[in-house]
């Protein structure tokens, strides 16, 4: 999908709803791809309503849990964006762990306590 497409982001690079209009809930968006329609952040009531009429299977990206599936950008999911769209629930809140892990290696490697003897390998006798 380019940008500025239905379900992409704006030429600006921001997010952008798709459509609220009932007029497409007649015709749907249109994909190139007939093996699978995707709607990201289209209105529930017109994501439910194109799942329900078309044969193929839907994905939703903020959706509607009627589609068939969903997706979701994992950094969204686990936590590790700065701002969370309002589709996303977050699963985890990994960031401030992810800090305080390269934080503590950083310092490790910075006062030579890693690697350790037990880190490295040893040159073979003989």
């Amino acid at each position: 999908m380019r940008r500025g497409e239905a379900g992409g982001r704006h030429a600006d690079g921001g997010d952008r709803l798709v459509s609220r209009n009932a007029r497409h809930s007649r015709d749907g968006p249109h994909r190139s791809d007939p093996a699978v329609d995707q709607h990201a952040r289209l209105a529930e009531p017109l994501a439910r309503k194109i799942t329900e009429s078309i044969a193929i299977p839907t994905i939703g990206i903020g959706a509607s849990a009627a589609c068939d599936g969903q997706v979701l950008v994992l950094e969204d999911m686990l936590g590790l964006s700065a701002q969370t769209p309002k589709f996303v629930r977050r699963y985890g809140n990994l960031g401030p762990a992810i800090d305080e892990a390269v934080e503590a290696y950083a310092n490790d490697v910075r006062s030579r306590a890693f690697p350790a003897a037990e880190h490295v390998y040893a040159m073979k006798k003989g």
